[in-house]
């Protein structure tokens, strides 16, 4: 016997050769026969529930492979162990306000206009 994950497949097709004279694959038809009625309903309601299982950690397991890349989260939303974003290629530029670029500030008052008048440092 197999131990481990089985597919859906598989366990439809254990599912379905299980009939009230004949058990899973792995019992032989005589050793089916002499098992209890009541072990047989358990034997067949635990291979339902496996399979139910299987189905519901396949879905599982692919929810958890999405990343922001892959899908339409925010990165913030990433665990840990994905995998890290690209950064921007460095244009060669410092950081900062552009030589030559003219500023938006507010225009200053000419000084005749002003009350009081504060000395800051740089």
């Amino acid at each position: 016997m197999r131990w481990g994950r089985v597919s859906r497949g598989e366990a439809s097709s254990i599912l379905e050769g299980m009939t009230e004279h004949a058990g899973p694959p792995t019992i032989s038809t005589d050793d089916w026969a002499a098992t209890p009625v009541l072990v047989r309903t358990l034997v067949r309601d635990q291979a339902a529930r496996i399979a139910l299982l299987e189905e519901r950690l396949a879905a599982l397991e692919e929810r958890v492979k999405q990343t922001a890349r892959t899908s339409s989260r925010p990165p913030s939303s990433d665990p840990p162990s994905a995998p890290p974003r690209r950064r921007q290629a460095p244009s060669g530029r410092p950081t900062g306000g552009q030589v030559g670029h003219e500023g938006h500030g507010r225009r200053l008052l000419p000084t005749e206009q002003v009350d009081h008048i504060v000395e800051v440092r740089r």
